[in-house]
């Protein structure tokens, strides 16, 4: 049935630079272009993405799994490949993750086991089996 409602692009985490988007889901020392990201993995790079982490993980989280289709970038070269329900992006492995996955253990499996599913997540995972 058409609708009125006009779709918006609203941009997430306005305080937080695309490049370093890109990293906080795709891993550090993604970004190599001088002066973007979180630099050449120096001191701190880490702690800094740590704490972008904390304060804009929940979006990037909801980005990942598909509960929005809010926009990840206003840069169309910065295009991540999102990994959808039954995954994580990096920094929340390296951050959030409660144990070590086992050998050889898929990412779902491991959500599975532990019930970190988020809402209405495993019901997505499971339509597109």
């Amino acid at each position: 049935m058409p609708t009125t409602r006009t779709r918006r692009s609203r941009i997430w985490a306005p305080d937080l630079d695309d490049y370093r988007k890109q990293e906080l889901v795709e891993g550090l020392g993604v970004c190599r272009q001088a002066g973007h990201g979180y630099g050449l993995l120096g001191e701190g790079a880490l702690a800094t993405a740590q704490t972008d982490w904390a304060k804009h993980g929940e979006p990037i989280l909801s980005w990942w799994t598909g509960e929005t289709d809010e926009r990840f970038s206003q840069k169309p070269w910065i295009w991540p490949i999102r990994g959808g329900p039954g995954s994580r992006p990096w920094a929340w492995w390296e951050f959030d993750a409660p144990e070590a996955r086992e050998a050889d253990e898929a990412e779902a499996d491991y959500i599975d086991r532990l019930n970190l599913w988020r809402r209405g997540e495993r019901a997505r995972w499971v339509d597109g089996d």
